[in-house]
Order: structure tokens, then sequence, then C-alpha cells
């Protein structure tokens, strides 16, 4: 009966040292997770920013283009 318990006592040990092995692996296997997306959030919005940046100045192109037309036509 002591050996069992003995036996028993080492097993609850074994498992309880493997959950807290599995605990910590998750835990840093989410906050490797984590980072990832946190850069891939950093580079897609540094794209959207340059990408707007692109936009604005097509526009501010197009607008000076028009008003440039718009002032030719205007002293014909």
């Amino acid at each position: 009966s002591e050996r069992f318990q003995q036996e028993t006592q080492t097993a609850t040990e074994a498992l309880h040292d493997a959950r807290d092995e599995l605990t910590r692996k998750a835990g840093d296997y989410a906050a490797e997770a984590k980072q990832a997306l946190f850069d891939k959030a950093e580079g897609t919005q540094r794209d959207i920013s340059s990408n707007l940046k692109a936009f604005s100045g097509a526009l501010r192109a197009a607008s000076e283009h028009l008003a440039n037309n718009d002032q030719r036509t205007a002293s014909k």
C-alpha cells in the first residue's frame, strides 16, 4: 500500500510538472504570436500610411493641374 501511495505521488508530481511545462510553453507561444501580429500590424500601418501619402500627392497634383487648366481657359 505504501508503494502504491509513492507511485501515485510520483505520478501526481509528474502530471503537475507536465501541466506547468505546458502552461509555460503555451504562454511563450501566445507571446510570440502576439508579437508576430503586432509586427504585422505595424507593417500594414506603414503601408497604409505610405499609400495615403501617395494618394494625397496624386490628388494635389490633379487639383493643381485642373486649376492650371481653368486659368488657361479663363484667359482665352
